[in-house]
């Protein structure tokens, strides 16, 4: 019996399990008042299209959580279910029975975002061995980790990605994504502050006079 996706929520109980994410608001996506890393969100989601697991890896707070917002975002405007994780709950066996489920599933299209994988090395790399030789058509797993390069992970990460089972990115937000977050929020503030912040063709303008003391 093909099992509904009710059945895996069931599968958690009162065990977290949630619809959005609260950081960055799901209505700030939903009506344009972030940027989107576009390049990295479309590398991303055409790996989950193709039925591949990838990885995501960066220095600490440099974006990852914003990114994997964006693509939730994306992928739920694309009719996809999206359900993030933390990769602590890869220590409950049900948690990642729910996950191996969710391809069965006949009635929808679901994505997972494991997050912080570097806190469950072994759990997280044993899910994403598994997500590498299963059949994802209708099932994407995206874990994200710190690290600088694939090489400063060891195995199974390195092993899977040097096989081409799991995609990689190594993500860096570019110079433009950076200033157009620096927009967007000079963009938020200015009506409250019509005399400190000023938005001028540079945005390093506006991000200086910040810097330069208290609005």
């Amino acid at each position: 019996m093909v099992p509904e996706f009710s059945d895996i929520k069931e599968i958690f109980g009162n065990r977290r399990w949630p619809e959005v994410p609260s950081k960055p608001a799901w209505t700030d996506l939903q009506e344009g008042r972030l940027p989107e890393d576009s390049d990295a969100v479309e590398t991303i989601a055409q790996s989950i299209k193709n039925g591949r697991p990838i990885l995501v890896i960066g220095p600490a707070n440099r974006g990852k959580t914003f990114l994997m917002r964006s693509f939730g975002f994306r992928m739920t405007q694309e009719g996809w279910s999206v359900r993030y994780l933390d990769a602590k709950d890869l220590r409950s066996r049900q948690a990642i029975e729910a996950v191996e489920l969710a391809p069965k599933s006949s009635n929808e299209r679901t994505c997972f975002i494991v997050e912080d994988c570097h806190k469950e090395v072994e759990e997280a790399g044993e899910l994403l061995a598994w997500a590498s030789s299963a059949n994802l058509e209708n099932c994407g797993l995206v874990f994200t980790t710190r690290g600088g390069s694939i090489e400063e992970l060891g195995e199974p990460y390195r092993s899977l990605v040097d096989d081409g089972n799991a995609s990689l990115l190594a993500h860096r937000p570019t110079e433009t994504f950076a200033n157009q977050i620096i927009r967007k929020f000079c963009e938020a503030i200015q009506p409250a502050h019509p005399d400190s912040i000023f938005l001028t063709p540079t945005d390093m303008t506006s991000l200086r006079k910040i810097a330069s003391g208290p609005i």
